[in-house]
Parts: C-alpha cells; structure tokens; sequence
C-alpha cells in the first residue's frame, strides 16, 4: 500500500535534501525575524 509519509520521510532523511532543507528553514526564520524587527522600528 502506498503511503506518502514513507516516501517523503525517505527523500527528507538523504543528507543532502535533509541540508538544503535545514537551510530554507533557517533563511525563512531569519526573514520573519527581520520584518517584523524592521515593523516594530518603523512601526
């Protein structure tokens, strides 16, 4: 039987998918970081 969350557990869990991902996370955190910093100054 297919399930989706094996497949997408398999792809995610190669180190290099696994790095790429880590690092749009962390590119994402640091860009809510920033504009709501960015809103509070000029707010």
């Amino acid at each position: 039987m297919f399930n989706p969350n094996v497949v997408v557990k398999n792809i995610v869990t190669q180190p290099c998918v696994e790095n790429i991902v880590t690092l749009i996370a962390r590119i994402l955190m640091a860009y809510i970081f920033v504009i709501t910093g960015w809103g509070k100054l000029t707010g």
